[in-house]
């Protein structure tokens, strides 16, 4: 049974809709660093089988293409499951130390022993709220759905919830 890709849609719907108000925002941006992110949660919600822990490893580009920011990643389950992805993200700053940031992401999907998706090229859509400190780095909840837009023969999609942590580049390699 196939299932409607009604999560995703809105999600990429809300989306475009924030990139075209953060456009016309974007003069009052600060600028960012490039970040990479670790994250931790769980995914497989709302599927009547236990949730996975789940953890993300994510870079996430400082520089802003129009109004759109580059991210390339993996994450990985407990079961085994794997996605490796590369995507946008939309920074949309509410005052100077909130930042809600949806994003699309496009990947590689490996099952694991119990989360099994449908087909190897999963889509990913979802949005973070994260609080920015003064020095750059982020603490953030991130809330994404993972689905193959039926192009395989099922579709079952899943659901990931995650606390994020998101450092610059520029601490890491700095003495």
């Amino acid at each position: 049974m196939r299932r409607k890709c009604g999560t995703s849609s809105a999600v990429l719907a809300a989306a475009l809709a924030g990139g075209l108000w953060a456009s016309g925002a974007a003069a009052q941006e600060t600028a960012t660093p490039s970040l990479f992110t670790v994250g931790g949660g769980i995914i497989n919600l709302n599927k009547g089988t236990p949730e996975q822990g789940y953890a993300r490893f994510e870079y996430r580009h400082g520089e802003r293409y129009w109004i759109i920011k580059p991210t390339a990643g993996f994450e990985v389950a407990l079961d085994g499951s794997f996605y490796a992805f590369g995507g946008f993200n939309i920074d949309m700053f509410i005052g100077r130390s909130w930042v809600f940031m949806p994003g699309f992401a496009v990947g590689g999907w490996a099952d694991g022993r119990k989360i099994r998706l449908g087909h190897p090229l999963e889509f990913r859509s979802g949005a973070e709220v994260a609080y920015m400190f003064e020095d750059g780095s982020r603490l953030g909840v991130a809330i994404h759905h993972l689905s193959n837009a039926n192009i395989g023969e099922k579709n079952p999609g899943t659901e990931s919830f995650m606390i994020n942590y998101s450092i610059p580049l520029r601490q890491l390699f700095s003495r």
